[in-house]
């Protein structure tokens, strides 16, 4: 059985900081990133496992921000194309009011798409960018 986290403050997107491109981005509004392994089961004789056995590990993720400062990005890009970006870092930081602090480091993130998508009665335009990386370093 959890023991209850009483009187203290827990995460919230307030207190998460991004970092990517060598500034904060203020106009973010939804990260996601995840590392899956594949494991698989090996076979002897018989219908039964014997074992399992590691495959490669794939690391990707997406972020979600305003289209503004996806324009910027797209237009401070070589040639105009943010799939030209070189490898770069993205640090995500949760950190709470007088409480602990831990970090994800992102290592050698490259966007895989340039999307856009708009639909009717939208009051402020986002945009979801995926991207894969190399390796998650957490610090506490």
């Amino acid at each position: 059985m959890a023991i209850p986290y009483i009187n203290g403050r827990l995460y919230s997107w307030g207190d998460i900081i991004i970092n990517f491109l060598g500034a904060p981005s203020t106009m973010a509004t939804k990260i996601d990133y995840s590392c899956n392994q594949n494991i698989v089961n090996v076979y002897g004789i018989g219908v039964d496992p014997i074992g399992y056995s590691y495959g490669n590990r794939e690391y990707k993720g997406s972020i979600e921000m305003e289209l503004n400062q996806w324009q910027q990005i797209c237009q401070a890009s070589p040639n105009g194309d943010p799939l030209n970006i070189l490898p770069f870092n993205i640090s995500v930081i949760f950190a709470n009011v007088g409480g602990s602090a831990t970090k994800d480091i992102i290592r050698s993130a490259i966007f895989t798409g340039n999307p856009m998508n708009a639909s009717q009665g939208e009051t402020g335009l986002k945009v979801t960018i995926p991207f894969i990386f190399g390796a998650i370093d957490r610090f506490q």
